[in-house]
Parts: structure tokens; sequence; C-alpha cells
């Protein structure tokens, strides 16, 4: 199960296209997600520009140096 607190649209694509893309997803599929208390959308365009996809790869390694479940060779 995936409880991502929000998704990041973002990378080459013009802002225009993007903010189109993330309006067309409404209405969103009901999921975990979907709670009262939320505090930032569950989709929203990433600030970051042609960046966002190498930022969020980036923290990948960090990801898996930290978390307690990663198997070590």
């Amino acid at each position: 199960m995936l409880d991502a607190e929000s998704i990041i649209i973002g990378g080459f694509l013009p802002s225009p296209v993007i903010a189109m893309l993330i309006e067309r997803l409404e209405p969103l599929a009901v999921s975990v997600g979907a709670r009262r208390d939320r505090q930032v959308p569950r989709v929203m365009a990433g600030l970051a520009g042609q960046d966002t996809a190498a930022l969020g790869a980036a923290a990948l390694p960090i990801f898996d140096e930290l978390n307690p479940t990663s198997v070590c060779c």
C-alpha cells in the first residue's frame, strides 16, 4: 500500500500542460489519501521545474540508506 501525502507532477512539460493534466485528473478516485484533514492537495505541480524528476530520483539512495527494512547485500 502506498500512502503518499502528495503526488508531484513535473518535468519537461510546459507549466500549462502540467496544470491541465492535474485539472483533468479530477475527480480523483477514492483512496487512503482521501482524508478530510489533508493539508496539501493529493496531486500538485512540482515547483522545481525541469529538475523535479531528478530531485525525486536523487532522494532514492538516501531513502535506501535510512530505511530500516532495507536489506544489505
